[in-house]
Order: C-alpha cells, then structure tokens, then sequence
C-alpha cells in the first residue's frame, strides 16, 4: 500500500520545535552562559558615569554690569585655561583636569564645538550641570566654580574702585556745574555704587552656589543589561538548534530521496 503522506514539507511543526529546543538545552544554556559573560565584562569595563546639577545665583550684582554681561563674563573665565591653572596651583592633588572642562572637541587637528548632551560640565537656567564618572570631580568642579565666582567679584571690586575714583573727581570738577537732572542720575549711580561696594567688602563672593542634587546614573542598569543578554543568548542559541535540526532534516530527506 502506497504511503499517501507528503514527504518532508517546510511547515513548522511547534511540537518539532519544543523537542529541538528541549533536546539541545545544554547547547542552549552554554549560549545563555556565554552571553551572560560578555555582559559581565562590559558591565567591568565600563565604569558607571554620574549627572548631577546644583543651582547657583549671582547675589552681589555691581551697579555698573548688566545680569547677561556677568553671566558671560562667569562662562567666559570658567572656561579659561590661565582661571584654571591659577585654581589648580592651589590644589596639586586634584583630578580635574583643563581638558575635561573644556567644551571643544579635536578631530583630525580641527576644533569644533562639544555637542551640549556630551559635555563633561555645562550651563542652563541658572544650573550647572556635571557629567563623570569619578563623584570626586563632581565637587572639584564645584569647587572651582566657586573660585571663579571668587575671581570675577575680585575684578568688580576693583572696577568699583575705579568707578568710585571716576565719581570723585568728577564731583570735585563738575558736580556744582552739571543740569539738575543729571546731578540726580549722577547722584544715584553714586550711591547705588556705594551701598555694593560696602556689601562686597563684607562678602565678596558674588555667586552662591547650592548643595548638588544626589547624583543619578546615567547608564544602562546591571539588571537591564544581564537581562539582554539573557534574551540574546538565548535567542541565538534557540536560532543555532533549530537551524542545525533544519539542515540535518534536510539533510536526511535528500539521502532518503536518493535511496
């Protein structure tokens, strides 16, 4: 009697493919394993990075700069390389380092500008944010904010200084002669002048920075990363058994079609 069943279709069989899987576990569990232990290296290789904010306020503003001039005038020698090495003279045993802060990349010996998500410190809404994966830099670089915020107060006590040299002469040579309307003006700034340089004078640190939120990591999680490589192990070995079984199935239904 003639055997009516068709010879070896491509069809799935789900109860083929359980036994396949269930037949080579051991294969399987050494994918998983495998896996699992790349996974472990790079979870030792990359060491977890660390963002943390603090907010800061200028709370000694000189009557003769503007809000926005003091806020470039902090950027711009934060960011200057004699700023850092006059703070680092002070402190031999840090880790931070001018490049670090630095917000410029090299590439083939041309400079260009860091993407903002990239950089090791940036600036935003009256925060300042810190990116690393050492938390001692976190506070090194507050550190040296706060020896900047030092340094630019320093400069507008002696403007104001300057600025006070300027209203007394002035007052000895025209102040009888000027309009009356700007006598005032003129009056006002002097005083506005005088009440910050009393205030700096007492406190000369015109920025005041906060305590820095805990610090968050901003990398995969140990868990996460285990856990695909669970899933990827696996997948790779259930795809390596089920194509061996396909090819020595194959394999068999073309001996048999030669017999």
């Amino acid at each position: 009697m003639a055997n009516n069943q068709p010879v070896g279709g491509d069809e799935i069989d789900l109860f083929d493919v359980i036994e396949t899987l269930w037949g080579g576990r051991v294969i399987l569990a050494g994918f998983v394993l495998f896996a699992m232990a790349i996974g472990v290296v790079f979870l030792a290789l990359n060491k977890s990075e660390y963002v943390t904010q603090a907010r800061y306020e200028i709370n000694l503003t000189p009557p003769f700069l503007g809000k926005n001039e003091i806020e470039a005038d902090i950027f711009r020698t934060f960011f200057n390389a004699n700023t850092f090495a006059g703070w680092k003279e002070g402190r031999p045993g840090t880790s931070l380092d001018v490049d670090l802060i630095d917000q410029k990349a090299i590439i083939d010996g041309a400079s260009f500008e860091m993407p903002m998500e990239q950089r090791f410190v940036s600036f935003s809404d009256a925060h300042i944010k810190i990116k690393s994966k050492d938390i001692r830099l976190i506070f090194e670089v507050l550190d040296y904010f706060e020896f900047v915020g030092l340094e630019v107060s320093e400069r507008y006590f002696a403007e104001g200084k300057r600025e006070q040299s300027r209203f007394d002469k002035l007052e000895k040579q025209f102040f009888s002669e000027l309009d009356p309307n700007v006598a005032v003006s003129t009056f006002e700034r002097v005083v506005a002048l005088s009440r910050y340089m009393d205030k700096a004078a007492k406190n000369p640190q015109m920025i005041r920075i906060s305590r820095p939120l805990p610090p968050q990591r901003n990398n995969a999680s140990t868990r996460m990363i285990l856990a695909v490589a669970i899933i990827l192990g696996g997948t790779s070995g259930a795809v390596f058994l089920l194509v061996r079984q396909a090819y020595r199935s194959r394999k068999l239904r073309l001996a048999g079609l030669e017999a």
